[in-house]
């Protein structure tokens, strides 16, 4: 019971912290709507779905940027986001949706903090560590850092197929009356669904 307790009052330190305006910025995330996909496949030392975003935002920071990356932290073009994942084995299909947005009054090298450096503490905060096991990255939330602000919004995909009522086939049998019996219950049917 101590060490849950003492990861809570880490946690609330670090919210704490980390929703002081102007020193840190301001974290917000909804923790009691976990996403599912784990912190450290959104930015630990295996995985990391931001680098590519971060590596294009740096380039120019001046203009408001935002992507939806499959789990490599590849951008998605509107017909790729349908793709199976990579590794479909090992993680189930999230859509993450990365934005920047520099405020009003940005000048370019005014940020005290990186592209990289916010995702990554973002990860490592009370938002990428909700749900049961406590591991699991906040669905939403966003971070203004004083000179603009970082979201990210994680949706699970479902690719399942629209469900339809198949027409029964009709029966192909020889003249008895058993076959007689199940061309008739066949016929009714398919009446039954016009």
């Amino acid at each position: 019971m101590t060490a849950s307790k003492d990861l809570f009052t880490t946690l609330w330190l670090l919210g704490t912290l980390l929703t002081v305006p102007g020193v840190y910025g301001q974290l917000e995330c909804a923790i009691e709507d976990p996403s599912g996909l784990q912190w450290d496949v959104f930015y630990g030392p295996r995985y990391n779905l931001v680098s590519q975003f971060c590596k294009q935002q740096s380039q120019d920071e001046a203009n408001s940027l935002s992507w939806k990356v499959d789990i490599n932290g590849n951008e998605l073009s509107p017909l790729q986001d349908r793709s199976p994942p990579v590794t479909p084995s090992t993680y189930k299909e999230y859509g993450v949706q990365l934005s920047w947005t520099p405020q009003a009054s940005f000048v370019t090298g005014s940020c005290s903090r990186s592209c990289a450096k916010t995702y990554q503490d973002t990860a490592q905060s009370y938002c990428g560590h909700t749900g049961g096991e406590g591991n699991s990255m906040a669905k939403n939330g966003t971070w203004d850092i004083g000179c603009g602000r970082y979201s990210w919004s994680i949706t699970e995909v479902n690719h399942s197929p629209p469900t339809t009522a198949s027409e029964p086939s009709q029966p192909h049998c020889t003249s008895t009356p058993s076959c007689q019996v199940a061309t008739d219950m066949w016929c009714s049917s398919v009446l039954h669904q016009s």
